[in-house]
């Protein structure tokens, strides 16, 4: 999830679906030390198995207030949440969002190629499009429930099964930010504190309903949503970074997405952003390709 900028440019920017699993962190191998004894008589083995229970328990019994007090320093993963939609404009605020106009520009990192982009949001559709002068544009959409891709290089598909609810999910958050994240994820676990680019968050490990799980961290001071960190198609792993957060209409976004990582790097910085103004019919309307391919559906249907 790109915090609802989904995106598949062909040779250009490979499609960063996340996937992750837990905060993960290496162990080594340590030799035990235990007890020295003496000889192979059974007394001596026994008295050693006898310390080496005695010392297991009294670890064991230590470790239970300080397991017991991390855990009552984590937040729940609903808290965390809830501190992050107040940090944006609170939820009575976010609710008053209809629309979104989006502009700005697309910037292919290691390549040093810049696009402008466009990407229209309303409560039923969706259109999100990047011009690339010389090699064509990349276009998707969301209409009359089906989501939809014109690829530059691959040519027009519907989207379906987990690549379709993936792209639901981010045009909700795209409109509505975290707002209605439970009709999205089914489940939501704090597991930890890490410092991502020197800010400090909680990582809040999200399941979505279809597809992989992804981490997302939330700035301890701020309360703010910092890096969605997960791994692409191909086994890559995947930062996103989101800053800049400036208030639109009483609902701060942020105003550059940074997707690092993976085969390509990209950036996306919206410029100029309205809020629930009214957007043309054929603003959000897919392209013929798309409107066939719509047609062939239905007939087979």
């Amino acid at each position: 999830m790109t915090y609802g900028d989904p995106i598949n440019v062909g040779e250009f920017v490979e499609s960063t679906r996340f996937s992750s699993g837990d905060v993960g962190f290496q162990q080594r191998r340590r030799k035990r030390a235990y007890p020295p004894y003496r000889g192979n008589n059974r007394r001596n083995l026994k008295v050693s198995k006898k310390y080496l229970c005695t010392v297991s328990l009294l670890m064991a019994v230590a470790a239970i207030p300080l397991l017991g007090a991390w855990a009552q320093d984590l937040p729940s993963a609903e808290k965390v949440i809830g501190a992050h939609l107040e940090a944006i404009g609170g939820k009575a605020a976010i609710k008053k969002v209809d629309s979104r106009t989006l502009k700005g520009t697309f910037v292919l990192v290691d390549m040093g190629m810049e696009a402008p982009i466009v990407r229209y949001i309303t409560p039923s559709a969706a259109r999100f499009e990047i011009e690339f002068e010389g090699y064509g544009s990349y276009e998707s959409g969301l209409i009359d429930g089906v989501a939809w891709q014109v690829h530059p290089m691959e040519g027009a598909e519907l989207l379906e099964g987990a690549r379709k609810a993936e792209y639901e999910r981010q045009i909700a958050v795209a409109r509505n930010d975290l707002l209605d994240w439970k009709k999205f994820f089914t489940k939501a676990e704090c597991r930890g504190e890490e410092t991502l680019e020197d800010v400090a968050c909680y990582v809040v490990a999200m399941t979505p309903k279809e597809g992989e799980p992804i981490n997302c961290h939330f700035d301890k001071k701020s309360g703010l949503l910092t890096h969605i960190v997960g791994e692409d198609d191909n086994g890559y792993e995947i930062t996103t970074t989101m800053s800049e957060y400036k208030g639109v209409e009483g609902v701060k976004l942020p105003h550059k997405i940074t997707n690092m990582g993976g085969q390509l790097s990209f950036e996306i910085v919206w410029e100029s952003v309205e809020v629930n103004t009214d957007i043309p019919a054929e603003e959000l309307s897919p392209p013929e390709e798309i409107k066939s391919l719509m047609a062939d559906m239905e007939t087979n249907d």
